[in-house]
């Protein structure tokens, strides 16, 4: 009887193995496919792109020219200076102010009294506010951890 059982479990154990190798080769066939696409196993690996080039240089052989280069560089400013002036500033900020108010939805000025069912909760708000008034933050106990 244990025997039986245990030759059992060994076929349930296998029968899950096999599930989940199916699934396992579901999953590498794209791969597979991919690899034999690129030329096969054999095939070179695929290059990865060029590193990014150094940075120039400039080579300045004659000292003159490199004085001349300094010269230059003295009275610039060392801030990238302003690509518009104020006043295109300014007028690209008016129109940008006049398409947001003309997407902006109209705003009722009229206030709304509130209902008279509404005295409860009012008067609650009012009550609470007046609390607030006479009860700053940070007026509470002050003689915690005198120590």
């Amino acid at each position: 009887e244990v025997e039986r059982e245990m030759i059992l479990a060994m076929a349930t154990k296998a029968a899950c193995d096999a599930a989940d190798h199916i699934q396992m080769i579901k999953d590498e066939i794209p791969m597979l496919e991919m690899m034999m696409a690129r030329g096969g196993p054999d095939a070179p690996p695929v290059k990865a792109e060029a590193p990014p080039k150094k940075p120039w240089m400039v080579a300045i052989k004659d000292p003159y020219e490199l004085q001349q280069m300094w010269r230059d560089r003295v009275f610039q400013p060392g801030h990238a200076l302003p690509t518009v002036s104020l006043e295109e500033y300014a007028q690209w900020e008016m129109e940008q102010m006049q398409e947001r108010e003309a997407n902006k939805p109209a705003i009722k000025n009229e206030e709304e009294e509130p209902d008279s069912g509404d005295e409860k909760a009012t008067k609650k708000a009012r009550d609470w506010d007046d609390w607030k008034d006479d009860n700053p933050k940070g007026a509470g106990n002050k003689m915690t951890n005198m120590g």
